[in-house]
C-alpha cells in the first residue's frame, strides 16, 4: 500500500519516516515483493496475490478482475472471492537479503567486496597476501555494519505489531467491518482473507488501474486512495517512533575517522 501510494504521488518520501525506514530495509527482499524488482504501476495487484500464495495464473486473473473494478461501466459491488487459493510454495524472508553485514559475518560471503582504503600501489604489492585479503574484507564488513545501523535500531517485533494495528484500523476507517463480518458468516474463509480480497481488488486495484485514482469511491468512502493515504499519515504521525527502536545510535566524541590509516588499512 505504501509503495502504491508512493508511485501514484499520494504520499512522498519523508512524509512517514518509519515507513521510509522499513521500505529501505525491505525493498530488495524477494519474499516481500514476489520478485527482485519493485512492482510498477499495473503490477501491484498481481504481485500482492503472488505473495499471498496464489499461482501466477490465478494472480493474473485477479489482476484482470481488479482492472474491471477500477474502471467500471456501472455500480461496483464488493469483490469477495470465496475460493482464495494459496497453493504456491511461499518464499521465506532471508536475513542475507536484508543485511550485507549478516551475509559477511554469518555466511562468510564476501561476494562484491570493494577495496576503498588502499592506494593502487598498495594493492599491487599486497593483493595476493592473506593480510591484504583480511584487511579488505574487514573494512568492507565494518562499512556494512555502519551503513546498517538504522536496520539494527529497529525492533522488528514492535514494527510488525504497528503494521498489524494499522491494517486492522484501516478496515474500520474504510467502513469495511460489517461487510467482513457478513462475509465471514457466509463463507469458510476467515475475516483476514476477506480483508485481503477487499484490500487488493479495490484499494490496490484503484492504485494500479484507475484512470482517475484521485476520485475513486467505494462502500460510501469517497476518494478511497486519498482517504487511505491521509489515514496512513495520521496513524504513523501519532505513533512514537521510539516504540519501534531498540536503541538510538549516537556518535561518540573522538570517533575514528573513516579513512585509511597510514599503513593503508582502515583498522
Amino acid at each position: 500500500m505504501y509503495h502504491g501510494l508512493l508511485i501514484n504521488g499520494f504520499i512522498q518520501r519523508g512524509d512517514i519516516h518509519i515507513l521510509d525506514v522499513l521500505y529501505d530495509v525491505f525493498k530488495g527482499c524477494k519474499a516481500i515483493w514476489g520478485g527482485s524488482m519493485l512492482p510498477r504501476k499495473g503490477e501491484l495487484v498481481q504481485r500482492f496475490w503472488i505473495c499471498f500464495g496464489m499461482s501466477l495464473k490465478e494472480s493474473k486473473q485477479m489482476a484482470v478482475e481488479a482492472q474491471k473494478i477500477a474502471n467500471p461501466s456501472g455500480p461496483v459491488n464488493p469483490s469477495l472471492d470465496k475460493s482464495l487459493s494459496r497453493g504456491r510454495k511461499m518464499v521465506p524472508v532471508e536475513p542475507s537479503e536484508l543485511s550485507t553485514s549478516y551475509r559477511r559475518i554469518c555466511h562468510r560471503d564476501f561476494d562484491g567486496v570493494v577495496d576503498k582504503y588502499h592506494t593502487p600501489e598498495q594493492r599491487r604489492i599486497s593483493k595476493d597476501s592473506d593480510q591484504y585479503a583480511f584487511a579488505v574484507r574487514t573494512n568492507d564488513t565494518l562499512d556494512a555494519l555502519e551503513a546498517e545501523q538504522t536496520t539494527f535500531n529497529l525492533n522488528f517485533i514492535s514494527a510488525g505489531y504497528a503494521l498489524e494495528q494499522f491494517v486492522r484500523s484501516l478496515g474500520r476507517v474504510m467502513k469495511w467491518e460489517p461487510l467482513l463480518q457478513e462475509y465471514k458468516r457466509q463463507t469458510k474463509l476467515n475475516e483476514r482473507q476477506a480483508f485481503a480480497s477487499l484490500f487488493a481488488q479495490h484499494l490496490l486495484g484503484a492504485l494500479d488501474f484507475s484512470k482517475d485514482p484521485m476520485n475513486v469511491e467505494f462502500m460510501g468512502m469517497p476518494v478511497i486512495c486519498m482517504g487511505s493515504a491521509g489515514f496512513m499519515e495520521e496513524f504513523y504521525r501519532r505513533m512514537p517512533v521510539d516504540n519501534l527502536l531498540w536503541f538510538q545510535a549516537m556518535k561518540e566524541e573522538g570517533e575514528v575517522s573513516k579513512t585509511s590509516l597510514s599503513s593503508g588499512f582502515r583498522y
